[in-house]
């Protein structure tokens, strides 16, 4: 165990020292965050409209609950990791040591980009629409991943486990969206 630790400590610090820090990759990096919470806010739009124009229930919930249900929990990831402190940011911020592990802006863009696709792709009937919502998504997701990587502000470790996080998020609800309700049944008549 000890052996691990020191490895992953050693590749940190090589990895801060490789890159410092680049404040023109923390721009970019909040500039794509600031992109994936307002697409976000448009994906509880658009819930709210199929809510309010009283499309299927069942469909409604195979889908969107299982969207909401995975932004809370990305959501109680970041408190958790809040709360319980891994490392803290290879630089202090405004003089003050932050919170690192995980990254939060990979969190949020690796877990929600993947979200809004998947929901998208069977919510929208226009495949044009859905391969120009795919692509973007994709692009912001590699630029935001790679941005926040490079910015210096977390260790490499920092963001392997937002990735990693965010893959076990995304797979939960890939799951989620292919589990089957049990059939409606109908009430006897007597």
């Amino acid at each position: 165990r000890l052996f691990l630790f020191t490895a992953w400590k050693s590749i940190n610090f090589w990895w801060h020292d490789l890159i410092s820090v680049q404040h023109g990759w923390h721009i970019v990096s909040n500039i794509v965050a600031t992109v994936t919470l307002l697409a976000l806010c448009a994906m509880v739009v658009w819930q709210f409209i199929i809510m309010l124009r009283g499309k299927s229930f069942r469909a409604f919930l195979k889908q969107w609950l299982a969207f909401d249900i995975t932004v809370i929990l990305l959501v109680l990831c970041y408190v958790l990791f809040q709360i319980v402190v891994v490392n803290y940011r290879p630089i202090l911020i405004d003089g003050m040591a932050e919170v690192s592990y995980p990254s939060s802006h990979i969190l949020l863009v690796a877990t929600l980009l993947p979200l809004i696709v998947c929901t998208c792709w069977h919510n929208v009937p226009s495949k044009v629409w859905r391969r120009v919502i795919a692509v973007s998504a994709l692009v912001l997701m590699v630029v935001g991943i790679v941005a926040r990587t490079l910015c210096g502000y977390h260790w490499l470790t920092d963001s392997v486990g937002a990735l990693l996080l965010s893959a076990a998020l995304v797979a939960w609800y890939k799951v989620m969206t292919q589990y089957k309700l049990p059939a409606r049944r109908e009430p006897s008549k007597l």
